[in-house]
């Protein structure tokens, strides 16, 4: 059974293991304090926020043994300093992008990950997403 934590553990480790700890991005994780030192931003200079939304669970297979899926999405935000270019920030985004892509982990299946640029989100960062669309799923 993949509960929403083994989910969330699942893909918050797969993103920690694989980029956070190889390139030392600062990452705001879910319920966490905003604590980003911009002075020192990792091998690809951006900070990112972390944050996981599964979406409604459903019925997929029915007789006596029945399968649950729960479908989401990662969403990673990536945060570069304005006027300074986004060459690095598409970069670790192409990163992640690879790091998802059709990968299964603890249960969760990541499908096709795709990138979006959000632009200028204040006077300070510009903002590109990744998006993983995920699925999990249970029997009972």
């Amino acid at each position: 059974m993949t509960s929403f934590e083994a989910i969330h553990n699942a893909a918050r480790s797969l993103y920690k293991t694989s980029i956070v700890d190889v390139y030392s991005v600062q990452t705001q994780w879910d319920n966490a304090p905003l604590d980003i030192d911009d002075s020192s931003l990792g091998t690809y200079n951006c900070w990112s926020r972390f944050n996981i939304r599964p979406g409604l669970t459903d019925i997929t297979e029915l007789g006596e043994t029945k399968t649950y899926r729960t479908p989401g999405i990662v969403i990673i935000q990536l945060f570069s300093k304005i006027e300074e270019g986004d060459r690095d920030a598409l970069r670790l985004a192409d990163k992640i992008k690879e790091t998802f892509r059709s990968v299964t982990t603890s249960g969760v299946h990541f499908r096709t990950p795709y990138i979006s640029n959000s632009g200028r989100t204040d006077n300070k960062w510009w903002q590109i997403n990744v998006y993983c669309p995920f699925y999990s799923d249970d029997t009972d």
